[in-house]
């Protein structure tokens, strides 16, 4: 992935396991390569999980308790990290955005939810995507959205009517859905 803030993810092959961990630019070790699951460094911190359990690490290889047990906790993007709580089987799952304080800022019950995606983030809270601004708030519904990509430059791939094209992170299209396939936005250009 390289180094994202100083510090990238390192892995090694250890008795069929691969376990990783973290080194600076200089090749130190922040963080021994012990661990299965570890995410990318970013907003000043990382994710591991360790006996089942997960843990924010910091630049000097800190681990941090979250405030309570997740089921899933995925890395920061665009200041939040993602903690899951699954719900029963007809329940929706609970979607904990927290911030780099790693205070829970805000959640959502919803059958599906993303991390925050530049400004904002996409939630299922029936069978339709919507948006969700850094508040929590619903504020725009995204229907016969078949399936989504997340991009760079504030663009998001939809497939709609087996097509695909981009929106914003306002919920507007921007590239109407007309090609088979397209790549990710990065520096203004997406292949399609």
């Amino acid at each position: 992935t390289g180094f994202i803030e100083g510090i990238t993810k390192v892995s090694k092959k250890i008795d069929d396991k691969t376990l990783s961990g973290y080194i600076n630019t200089k090749g130190e070790s922040i963080l021994p390569v012990e661990y299965e699951d570890l995410s990318a460094f970013r907003n000043g911190w990382g994710v591991l999980k360790k006996d089942g359990k997960y843990f924010f690490v910091d630049k000097t290889g800190n681990l941090k308790e979250p405030q309570r047990t997740y089921d899933k906790l995925s890395e920061f993007r665009s200041g939040y990290a993602l903690g899951t709580v699954n719900g029963n089987d007809d329940d929706p799952n609970t979607y904990f955005y927290i911030n780099t304080q790693l205070k829970e800022e805000f959640s959502i019950e919803a059958w599906e939810g993303y991390p925050i995606w530049e400004n904002v983030a996409v939630v299922s809270l029936d069978s339709v995507y919507s948006l969700m601004n850094k508040k929590g708030e619903v504020f725009k519904r995204l229907t016969d959205i078949e399936q989504l990509k997340f991009c760079n430059d504030g663009m998001l791939a939809v497939k709609q009517n087996k097509k695909w094209g981009f929106i914003n992170d306002k919920g507007d299209v921007v590239v109407p859905p007309v090609y088979d396939t397209c790549d990710s936005y990065r520096h203004g250009f997406a292949k399609v």
